[in-house]
């Protein structure tokens, strides 16, 4: 949200994108991390590492973007972005269907990461080839 209002009044930049992108990741791990601890402390060891998925499942559909884009100028795909993994999440845990939720977020986000994977394969290779960098020569006495 704090990105849109940056955007809205005109005081996006660089390094606010970074802070706004990094934040939400540290928001996203710590709700996720605070549900893992509720199934930990409830004895439920099957949850817990259907949480810890989701959790590294999220990391890689962001962590697969952010280096795609550090070759591709335009990288989106996927079903299951922040909002609809993080959204998910919420209503699981406002209507009491948290497990059913984190099955969903964990399946779609494993399948996201994939369609990035593709992605990324397809249109990296699609790429000019760059030239080899010249090695630098040493002479030995």
């Amino acid at each position: 949200m704090d990105g849109v209002v940056a955007r809205h009044h005109g005081t996006e930049s660089k390094f606010g994108a970074f802070l706004d992108s990094t934040l939400d990741r540290l928001v996203d791990m710590a709700v996720l991390m605070g549900v893992l601890m509720f199934y930990a402390r409830a004895g439920e060891p099957l949850l817990v590492l259907l949480v810890g998925w989701v959790l590294v499942a999220g990391v890689m559909v962001s962590y697969s973007k952010a280096r795609a884009e550090r070759f591709l100028e335009h990288f989106e795909v996927g079903i299951m972005e922040r909002a609809e993994r993080m959204g998910l999440v919420a209503l699981g845990g406002l209507i009491g269907f948290m497990q059913p939720m984190l099955w969903i977020v964990a399946i779609g986000s494993t399948i996201t990461v994939g369609q990035r994977f593709g992605l990324a394969y397809r249109a990296m290779n699609a790429l000019p080839a760059e030239p080899a960098a010249e090695q630098p020569t040493t002479s030995l006495p």
